[in-house]
């Protein structure tokens, strides 16, 4: 009874120490590779093929199904890659789990495990804590002593089956049939969160004698229906885009498993006769991998009709939400979060621009009736401040979700984006503030009668009408600063000159409207056109400090 109990101890601290030594290999992986590989899978989805082979490679390399989940998830929430990019990622990523078993079953049981492990521990370790100060050092280092630790654990894993299968006798579970051994991957699976742990403890196991292979081969199937519990758990009351992305997996895993089960003994009579002498390990971990490279087969030319019935029947649901990126972003990922806020300021800009017209342009009575200055300005300040509160619902969002990506931000260029992005929402506002605050003073000139006041109308419309056009021609060809320094050099022209003009008209005749609200309108009108001017630059060319065009331009001449 106590040397059982021993046996315990040693399977569970190898079992601990083998999802521990994952975790630092994930861990070393996401913080050294992870932007490469972000990239990757976002440069090489375009097309179905090209997502499971991203999916696979990249989930053999980093040793991680979930960290591959993760970035799907981050890209698919701010709209880098659609839905049927990501299912194809994570089919992918399915085929590439299964390297792991491959490691094991070549590595793990033909050679000294533990003579194989140290070194690794020890280099690992030692090279994790002398360069600290060097992240890819240190993250190497972290890497290669989360690979010992893998084999460390498997090496006790191994012991405490071989010792226990000495003891107890495990055959008589084969006359209940796979399904118990189909059971067992489920909740194995679903109990260790790891379908990687399982497959190991299942080649300990059949490496013991304790299982034949077709038992081996439904705890496989089960293993892969396991994981479906954690996605499903993971994506329980989330966001629709998740919610599809978690459905689509489990589609897969349950269909291609219950399409599989039924056939698992003729399937492994095929594998045996095909490589007779590669032995029970390699004969399992083959099954393992055509088992889920046929179910891709299987289900590649459904890829679209799945897509298609995703997308109608979990649909997103009303939500008070503002914005439409960040809300789907995981400030877990910075890269990804940097791109959906910068595509909440393109957003973001949009409605300003709207805003901004409004204002500027003014509006009439559809039904052609009269109407007093002060009842007009009444109902159009009304129908301003709603939308200038959704601005702002908007900002506050941002600064929210600003707040949780600045803790996970470490590399100086996302520091950089980062803060350039955010000028950028403040400057956006700042610029419909400008116009907010001259509404009543842009009324008074549409309703005066003077030739003064109508020349100033005039031509603050020509120039926000001239300004925004520029402003979205340097968006589209991506040369925001060229474009926006001339817009600068001619904004300021057009400033001098109106205020002249206002004077030389002044000395004619007295405006009706007084002179200081015509310098007003002016001043404002140009603060807020080189606040979108400056809003531009910083999107397209991020920079961390305020940009102001006169400061570069008094650099510039001295």
């Amino acid at each position: 009874m106590e040397s059982h109990a021993s046996d315990f101890w040693l399977f569970l601290a190898g079992l601990g120490l083998f999802l521990l030594g994952m975790s630092q290999m994930e861990h070393g992986f996401r913080e050294m590779a992870g932007p490469t590989f972000r990239r990757f899978l976002q440069s090489f989805t375009n097309k179905p093929w090209k997502g499971i082979i991203a999916g696979t490679v990249t989930t053999a390399i980093l040793q991680s199904s979930s960290l591959v989940t993760l970035m799907v998830l981050a890209f698919l929430g701010a709209g880098l890659i659609n839905l049927g990019s990501a299912i194809s990622v994570i089919l992918g990523a399915n085929l590439g789990t299964t390297m792991t078993a491959w490691i094991v079953a070549l590595l793990g049981f033909k050679i000294s495990v533990s003579a194989f492990a140290y070194p690794f521990i020890g280099i690992g370790t030692l090279t994790y804590l002398t360069f600290s100060r060097r992240p890819v050092l240190s993250f190497l280092g972290l890497i290669v002593l989360g690979f010992g630790m893998l084999f460390f654990g498997l090496d006790l894993m191994k012991s405490a089956i071989e010792d226990l299968s000495e003891r107890v006798d495990f055959s008589q579970l084969a006359n209940y049939g796979n399904w118990v051994f189909l059971l067992t991957g489920i909740v194995l699976t679903a109990l260790i969160q790891s379908s990687s742990a399982t497959l190991v403890i299942l080649l300990s196991a059949i490496h013991a004698g304790v299982i034949g292979i077709e038992a081996g081969a439904a705890v496989i199937i089960g293993a892969n229906i396991g994981t479906t519990v954690t996605i499903s758990l993971g994506a329980f009351g989330s966001k629709p885009d998740k919610k599809r992305l978690a459905i689509s997996h489990i589609v897969f895993n349950l269909t291609i498993g219950f399409i599989f089960f039924p056939f698992v003994n003729p399937c492994i009579h095929l594998i045996q006769s095909l490589i007779p002498d590669s032995g029970e390990l390699i004969q399992l971990v083959f099954f393992n991998t055509f088992f889920n490279a046929t179910g891709i087969l299987i289900f590649y030319p459904l890829l679209p009709k799945l897509e298609k019935w995703l997308m109608k029947n979990f649909q997103a649901t009303e939500e008070n939400s503002p914005t439409e990126y960040i809300q789907k972003a995981d400030p877990e990922i910075p890269q990804v979060a940097l791109e959906a806020l910068r595509k909440e300021n393109l957003v973001l800009w949009g409605k300003v621009q709207g805003f901004i017209l409004l204002i500027v342009k003014g509006t009439r009575r559809s039904d052609g009736q009269k109407e007093s200055i002060w009842a007009r300005l009444i109902r159009e300040s009304r129908h301003l401040d709603v939308k200038y509160d959704h601005l702002k619902e908007i900002e506050e969002e941002i600064t929210r979700f600003n707040l949780q990506l600045q803790k996970k931000i470490q590399d100086d260029e996302s520091a950089t984006r980062y803060a350039s992005y955010t000028l950028t929402t403040r400057l956006l506002i700042y610029a419909a503030k400008n116009f907010k605050d001259i509404l009543h003073n842009l009324k008074e000139l549409e309703n005066s009668e003077d030739p003064v006041a109508d020349f100033v109308l005039k031509e603050v419309r020509t120039k926000v009408t001239h300004v925004f056009t520029q402003v979205n021609e340097a968006l589209e060809k991506e040369d925001a600063l060229r474009i926006m320094e001339s817009q600068f050099h001619d904004l300021k022209k057009w400033q001098k000159q109106l205020t002249e003009k206002i004077y030389e008209q002044m000395d004619k005749k007295s405006p009706e409207v007084q002179i200081s609200t015509l310098i007003h309108i002016e001043e404002q009108v140009f603060q807020g056109l080189k606040n979108i001017g400056a809003a531009v630059v910083h999107l397209q060319h991020p920079i961390s400090q305020v940009l102001d065009f006169q400061t570069q331009e008094n650099g510039n001449g001295s």
